[in-house]
Order: structure tokens, then sequence, then C-alpha cells
């Protein structure tokens, strides 16, 4: 997937999964650090540089929580907003790439998600979908 958006992503500087942390904050405004990886399925080991860099591009700020400084809240930046419309056609773009229909990548996402689910619950972990 990576390698697909990476024509697509170049021109506006980001990588696939910059471009997965938008999409995420752009549906949801402002969460932790945890819950942008637990979605993405990332670590934090992972998440962390790249929201920091991601910062530093003014895309992203980051807070602590005054309840918990452990926790980081992430939130888009008026700079990401404007991307985003910018970016809007790239979902279409990626369409056309695959060559299926809207219903074959929506069966094609559900297979993958139960793939998934099994995957993690068979190693013992948890999963929502």
């Amino acid at each position: 997937m990576a390698k697909a958006y990476k024509d697509i992503l170049k021109k506006y500087a980001i990588t696939y999964p910059q471009y997965l942390v938008l999409m995420v904050l752009w549906e949801n405004k402002n969460l932790t650090v945890n819950t942008i990886g637990e979605i993405l399925f990332l670590d934090s080991g992972t998440l962390s540089p790249m929201i920091k860099r991601m910062e530093a591009m003014k895309l992203l700020t980051r807070v602590r929580s005054i309840e918990d400084e452990r926790v980081v809240n992430v939130k888009v930046t008026k700079e990401a907003i404007r991307l985003k419309e910018k970016m809007k056609d790239i979902p279409y773009l990626m369409l056309c790439k695959t060559e299926y229909s809207i219903d074959e990548i929506k069966k094609h996402t559900q297979k993958l998600k139960n793939l998934r689910a099994t995957l993690v619950k068979n190693s013992g972990e948890q999963y929502e979908s």
C-alpha cells in the first residue's frame, strides 16, 4: 500500500503512514497517541517519532494531558485541514489504481478485517474492529 500511495503523496511531502495518521485525525479531530496507535495498529515506538516529525511540519500539535502527564493528545492544525482539501481526490485516485469497484473494495476490506481479527484472537491479544 505504501508503494501504491508513494507517487500520489510525494507532491504533499508526506508518507503513507503520515497520511493514515492525518486521515484518523481528520475524522476525530483530537485523539491520544495511544488511541491513534490502536486504530492504526502501530506501537508508540513507531508512532511517537512520526507524530513529532508531523508536528515539526506544522500538521499536528501535541499537548500533554493535565490529568495524566503520560497521556499525549494530538490535534490537527489549520495547515493539516487545508491539506485535507488539497488531498480530497486521493481516495478516488487509489480506487482507479486498483481497477476494482467500490463494492469489491468493501468486500476485500471486510475480509482483511476478519483475517486480522482471527490472527489477533489466535495470538491472545485484544482486538476491536
